[in-house]
C-alpha cells in the first residue's frame, strides 16, 4: 500500500522534519536515506531488508 504524500512532503524534505519516531528516523538514516525522495525511490522489499526493522 502506498500513500501519496507528494503535495505535503516534497522529495527534498529531510527525514528529520517528518515527525517520525526517533527509532524510525535513525533506521532510515542508517540506510543512507536523507530525504523523502530517497525513501520514495525504494521498493517495499528494499526498505524492509534493513536489519533495523527487526
Amino acid at each position: 500500500m502506498r500513500i501519496d504524500l507528494s503535495a505535503r512532503f516534497p522529495d527534498e524534505t529531510p527525514i528529520e522534519q517528518l515527525g517520525l519516531p526517533t527509532r524510525v528516523c535513525r533506521a532510515l538514516m542508517n540506510e543512507g536515506l536523507k530525504t523523502v525522495g530517497d525513501v520514495r525511490n525504494l521498493t517495499d522489499i528494499e526498505l524492509l531488508r534493513s536489519p533495523d526493522w527487526a
